[in-house]
């Protein structure tokens, strides 16, 4: 709980205003297969996001979303994007990332099969194919 906590303060710190306040009154007003997921909604058109990121696509209706001007997408299509627009600082921060854990460090190999097996296939084979052209 601790490591979650310092987490969120770092996060806090470099994004001082990203919290999102004031989403619930929009709550009622948003149709979703699970109602628990209307506050991701609320407050993504509070934050003005355009965009929802999830695993769980199915519970959010392209249709709902669009009526609020959002969008949906995977956690993989997002990392393969940002791997689009800028691949070595990307490329950088998988580095980093694998290198700064803590428990273990994971060969290149051994990171990249982890994070396929957490879904990110696409974004994977890109860095794979970045990877052997440099």
């Amino acid at each position: 709980m601790d490591r979650l906590r310092r987490t969120r303060d770092l996060m806090k710190a470099a994004l001082p205003t990203a919290d999102v306040r004031g989403y619930e009154p929009l709550i009622s007003g948003i149709v979703l297969p699970d109602s628990d997921d209307r506050h991701v909604v609320a407050a993504a058109i509070v934050g003005s996001a355009s965009v929802i990121i999830t695993w769980n696509i199915a519970d959010f209706p392209e249709a709902e979303l669009a009526r609020h001007g959002l969008r949906r997408g995977t956690p993989d299509q997002f990392a393969l994007r940002l791997h689009e627009a800028a691949p070595v600082a990307v490329l950088a921060a998988v580095v980093n990332a694998r290198t700064n854990l803590r428990v273990s460090t994971p060969t290149g190999k051994e990171f990249a099969s982890a994070l396929v097996r957490r879904g990110l296939h696409g974004f994977v084979e890109a860095i794979r194919r970045a990877s052997t052209r440099c």
